[in-house]
């Protein structure tokens, strides 16, 4: 080729390169391919490293032109690799993700061969466990490193202190699913990195490296540390100061993070000689006292996370501590133990500010009191408030109407008051409000301008809802969270939510509405928890999976209606909670096919709960429950089920609540509870939620929440069962309640019974109970309430601790054999037991149990043969044995001697006295 013909060439490279709209296989078909050879080749060996690609991301690196492919990068000149990024993201809470996730047993070698790579990402990918390589130090053009959240372990290679262009490093494994870690002995490696702007090893264990912070403070373009939850306390920074004045502390740093980890203590005054800080995050630490006032010389400070601390105070308020407040951007203050009152109020004059800058204001869960000032209204600028969980009291400032950006706002659970602010329904860009948990009074009428609604929960206030009911008005927003709990709609279902398609929370308890279950309710594929309680609906469930599209549906809560018919095959499918109690619910539900499927208890299940209903037929489980059960609450009680207490209940190993009282259950109570441990383990928090599950404890009927403060209750109250109460029950340590009233219980109280030592309410009245209290009763300190009524028991009540303080007969009635403290009876008087004193509840009829008959008989025969052996013992020796009948009279007259001689002595002396008187 001539030298015209190579500037032609040249000057049509040129025209392609600037041209956008030459594309790169019409290069390729004037033959000009811009990667490198030996680059493809080498990315094609790293493309083999990975064993799987659930997405299929790697399907494009094809052909020869790898400038081309996804997550490839070339430089505009020289065509070479410049950039690889395949990081994985996945939409929930943790990495690597096998639906996302590449997989390869380890970094291939075959990068060394991009000697031009100045950025690499494998973030989010999976890597098996193995080692970081230390090939990768060799790579120092290398810019930008992210290795977070890889899946890698053992040591990490000092080799990455070479890399000394590096700028970015992540090697954050903060949100990794797995437990494998880096072990990382400190951090001494880079002190080289004289560039570094940026560095994240959030996760990784730097408890032993007490200079880590000391060495981090000596890089010179640090901006950015991010060092949450890596196990650090006061003992690294102490050893910051150790030849370090306090003024050269992260002197050009931007951005820290030291959440998660356990400082404590105050707030260290050197922060505030960080002029350059800009952001600041120490949340979820131990921090306590006060937030000190010498953070506003911070005059660049805009972010501030302080929540989760043990702060009670806020010197100058939330203003004082902004040393710029017209600019500062983010405050929360959340979940510490703030309590005053003038948190809110501004410290000095704002004149100055034209406007607020502040975004976000969040200061939950504290204890903060006092009324909302109208200082709030002036951040226009503000999108997220969220002063929930906090003392609160009055009403909504007027000036809150001016709060245009609001997208997020949480006034729950305090004490406010007033009518309902007006503001509520003219904020076009809202998404989310939540005022549950107040006094808010009035009308809600018109919310058909909040266009970006998604989440209303307006839960226990003295509100009406009057919002357009005709099935025509399709709102302009889609909620996902709709929640009126206790609010007043007194209408049918309402028709607008039939348009509410994303759904996934719907709560409309407890607010008078009336009529038929809506059909179209069960079409919603988004709708997770539905709670419609308290209410005057009719009709029944769908029976068929088919005539209803809500797969999701983990959540169920349709108690105190007027529904009828049967319960359907497929709430077996529900992941958490059933409750359906109170209702007028019909057929055998355990019987036919859906014993195979309704109780084919999911192992995820939380919450059975089909109380007080005419459910019929036995209890039979149709096929062996899950091991991995894990439901707390089972509760059938207040139907018509008979037969026997199925034996495999005692699978379920984390039952809390079994309720199966005022049924028609025989048979007797299977000794296998007793092997249940009936104590709280982890799992979903049921309290949150609007289930309310019916006990009777302490012989009241209560409704609970869920089983608050880990209440474990087992109620076979009001049955037919039979024979004694196994021994096997007192091993239940963890049980709160134990009610076996109104049955046909015959033998003794279990002598162990006084092992159950956190029982508060034990009920064993109504039974043919017989012998006496067992001592060990007393030893239960805990116990507030106990029934041994209507029994046969006899002989002393026990006493000690908490036994002394149930002071009321009543627990001890109709045992006539009882005696002792509360009862009148002296136990010091000999009596019968009730056995033969015919005051038995049940005795002439036809109820009286075998076991009384032979006591009676043995007691007879026990007195007898005393009275034969003690009577012809004596007699027969004295008749056959001379000796000792000449012994025996000896001594009968030598007594008598003894007796007689000092009186007839008495009787002379006071005759002679009595004659010389006279």
């Amino acid at each position: 080729m001539g030298k015209a013909g190579f500037l032609f060439v040249i000057v049509l490279l040129q025209i392609f390169k600037s041209s956008p709209c030459v594309h790169a296989k019409e290069l390729e078909s004037l033959g000009f391919i811009r990667c490198k050879k030996h680059e493809l080749e080498a990315l094609l060996k790293f493309k083999q490293s990975f064993t799987k690609d659930p997405l299929n991301r790697l399907s494009s690196w094809v052909g020869d032109d790898c400038c081309q492919w996804l997550g490839v990068t070339c430089d505009n000149v020289t065509y070479n690799v410049v950039k690889l990024n395949l990081r994985s993201q996945s939409q929930y809470d943790c990495l690597p993700d096998s639906r996302v996730s590449l997989v390869s047993s380890g970094v291939s070698s075959a990068l060394l061969e991009l000697k031009l790579l100045t950025h690499l990402d494998l973030s989010g990918n999976d890597f098996s466990g193995s080692r970081i390589p230390e090939f990768i130090g060799s790579m120092r053009q290398l810019r930008y490193l992210n290795f977070s959240s890889c899946g890698f372990s053992g040591r990490l290679p000092p080799q990455l202190g070479n890399l000394t262009n590096l700028v970015h490093l992540d090697l954050n494994i903060f949100n990794q699913c797995t437990d494998l870690a880096l072990h990382i002995g400190g951090v001494g490696w880079t002190s080289g990195l004289l560039k570094l702007q940026s560095l994240d090893m959030s996760g990784n264990d730097l408890s032993l490296a007490h200079d880590t912070l000391k060495v981090l403070n000596t890089l010179p373009a640090l901006s950015a540390l991010t060092l949450s939850r890596c196990i650090l306390d006061n003992s690294h920074l102490s050893e910051v100061f150790l030849g370090n004045t306090s003024d050269s502390f992260f002197p050009t740093l931007q951005h820290l993070d030291l959440r998660w980890n356990g400082f404590e203590g105050p707030l260290p005054s050197v922060l505030k000689n960080m002029v350059s800080l800009r952001s600041l995050y120490l949340g979820r630490n131990h921090f306590n006292g006060s937030v000190p006032l010498g953070l506003r010389a911070m005059m660049r400070l805009e972010d501030l996370d302080l929540s989760f601390n043990g702060f009670n105070y806020v010197e100058g308020g939330i203003m004082g501590i902004m040393g710029n407040p017209c600019n500062f951007k983010h405050l929360d203050l959340s979940y510490n133990s703030i309590s005053q009152e003038d948190i809110l109020e501004p410290s000095m004059s704002l004149s100055r500010c034209g406007a607020f800058e502040l975004e976000y204001l969040a200061l939950r869960n504290n204890t903060i009191n006092g009324s909302l000032p109208s200082l709030l209204g002036q951040f226009t600028n503000l999108n997220y408030l969220d002063l929930s969980q906090n003392d609160l009291r009055g009403s909504v400032p007027a000036s809150f109407v001016n709060l245009s950006a609001l997208k997020y706002l949480d006034l729950s659970i305090n004490k406010l008051n007033g009518l309902i602010p007006d503001f509520i329904g003219q904020s076009t860009d809202i998404e989310h409000i939540d005022i549950s948990v107040n006094s808010l009074q009035g009308t809600v009428f018109d919310i058909g301008n909040l266009s970006k609604l998604s989440y209303l929960d307006m839960n226990y206030n003295n509100l009406i809802l009057n919002i357009d009911s005709s099935f025509n008005w399709r709102p302009p927003f889609q909620l996902r969270v709709f929640n009126v709990h206790s609010c007043v709609i007194n209408m049918v279902f309402p028709k607008w939510l039939r348009n509410q398609t994303q759904i996934q929370l719907l709560d409309l308890s407890y607010t008078g509405i009336s009529g038929e279950l809506p059909g179209w309710l069960w079409n919603s594929s988004y709708l997770q928890e539905l709670y419609l309680s308290g209410n005057q609906l009719t009709g029944s469930l769908p029976q068929h999976i088919g005539d209803i599209a809500c797969d999701k549906l983990m959540w169920l809560d349709l108690h105190n209606n007027l529904l009828t018919g049967t319960i359907p095959n497929w709430l077996s499918n529900l992941e958490y909670a059933i409750d359906l109690s109170s209702n007028r619910l019909s057929g055998a539900i355990f019987e036919g096919n859906n014993a195979s499927s309704l109780f084919n208890i999911p192992s995820t299940l939380l919450v059975l709960d089909l109380s007080d209903n005419m459910l019929s037929g036995e209890i039979q489980f149709g096929k062996a429950l899950d091991w991995r059960a894990r439901l707390e609450i089972l509760s059938l009680r207040g139907n018509h089920f008979n037969g026997p207490i199925p034996s495999q209940i005692c699978e379920l190993h984390s039952l809390l609540v079994l309720d199966l009282a005022h049924n028609r259950l025989t048979g007797h109570i299977p000794p296998c509870l007793g092997s249940m441990p009936f104590s709280i383990i982890a799992g979903p928090d049921i309290s949150d939620t609007s289930l309310q599950i019916k006990e009777i404890v302490k012989g009241i009927v209560a409704l609970s929440t869920g089983t608050e403060g880990g209440q474990s209750i087992i109620d076979l109250s009001s049955n037919n069962l039979v024979g004694t109460i196994p021994e096997e029950l007192t091993n239940m340590s963890a049980l709160f309640a134990l009610n076996l009233s109104f049955n046909h219980l015959t033998g003794h109280i279990p002598e162990n019974i006084g092992n159950l030592k956190t029982v508060e309410s034990l009920d064993l009245s109504n039974n043919h109970l017989s012998g006496t209290i067992p001592q060990s009763l007393a030893s239960i300190s805990w116990i507030s309430y106990l029934n041994l009524s209507n029994n046969n028991l006899h002989g002393p009540i026990p006493t000690g601790r908490q036994l002394q303080t149930l002071d009321d007969p009543s627990i001890y009635a109709g045992n006539s054999g009882l005696c002792g403290f509360p009862l009148p009876n002296d136990c010091t008087k000999p009596s019968l037991p009730p056995s033969l004193t015919n005051v038995n509840p049940g005795a002439g009829k036809d109820e009286v149990e075998n076991e009384d008959k032979y006591e009676k008989l043995w007691f007879i025969l026990a007195v007898m043969s005393g009275v034969a052996t003690g009577f012809w013992g004596v007699v027969v020796t004295l008749v056959i044995k001379r000796s000792w009948r000449e012994s025996y009279f000896r001594y009968v007259e030598d007594v008598a001697d003894r007796i007689y001689v000092p009186i007839k002595v008495r009787v002379n002396r006071f005759k002679m006295r009595f004659d010389e008187n006279s």
